[in-house]
């Protein structure tokens, strides 16, 4: 566990009340990219809205904060500047503290190894947010010779079996969503082989998804001619 830096995990979440002392890039670092490894095969085993993906989530906020304070208390500033966040210009500076060398610590790792933690981490978080990870599998789609409804003006227009909904658009379909008449549905991807189906209501602009093979269920929003799900919105065709 040492020697791939899995142990400043579990350092995390002991010190995870420890808002007073500091801790060096490498305790930082990996304790970033393997919480983020955790995230991203949760995400792709069980979907982004998984009970088990969410409870970890909120399981590292508490460890993140007070490992970045010490981060900050390591390069002798106050945990306060961990605000400083919360603005554009301020996350660069923030960033700019975790990659700070510190004469206080001992075991630290080197600045170019903190850099590839950091961008294999931000990969990785990117990866763990993005629900296609879950959800995708081959699709072949051809779009109706009459598609593309673009006159609609509230989600009421819209009888979801008679159209499909495509991400990005029909004449480079990526993945798509298929309601059948019968209160049914299945989703499809060219990414993966795989294949996700299940039944849908709706009440309104809001259509609930229940899935066959996980048992979950999400509720998506009609809005217009499209819905997004994660990071992916599907337009009507």
């Amino acid at each position: 566990m040492e020697q791939i830096g899995l142990h400043y995990l579990v350092l995390g979440f002991k010190r995870i009340i420890d808002f007073n002392g500091v801790s060096n890039r490498a305790e930082y670092f990996y304790f970033s990219f393997w919480s983020n490894v955790i995230a991203g095969l949760l995400a792709f085993s069980f979907g982004y809205e998984s009970i088990i993906y969410l409870i970890f989530l909120f399981s590292i906020i508490v460890p993140s904060v007070s490992l970045a304070i010490r981060r900050l208390h390591d390069v002798d500033k106050s945990g306060w500047n961990l605000l400083w966040s919360l603005t554009i210009i301020g996350i660069f500076y923030v960033v700019y503290l975790t990659f700070k060398q510190s004469s206080n610590s001992k075991n630290d790792i080197g600045l170019g190894l903190s850099i590839m933690l950091f961008v294999l981490a931000s990969l990785l978080s990117l990866i763990s947010s993005d629900d296609n990870l879950s959800e995708i599998d081959s699709y072949s789609y051809s779009p109706p010779s009459n598609s593309s409804p673009s006159n609609y003006s509230s989600c009421s227009d819209y009888d979801l079996v008679s159209v499909d909904w495509v991400y990005p658009d029909y004449n480079n379909a990526q993945a798509a969503w298929k309601f059948n008449s019968g209160g049914t549905f299945n989703y499809s991807s060219i990414y993966f082989n795989t294949t996700r189906y299940g039944s849908w209501t709706r009440n309104g602009c809001n259509v609930t998804l229940y899935y066959s093979d996980t048992g979950e269920s999400k509720t998506i929003n009609i809005s217009r001619n499209r819905f997004t799900i994660g990071s992916t919105t599907y337009k009507a065709y």
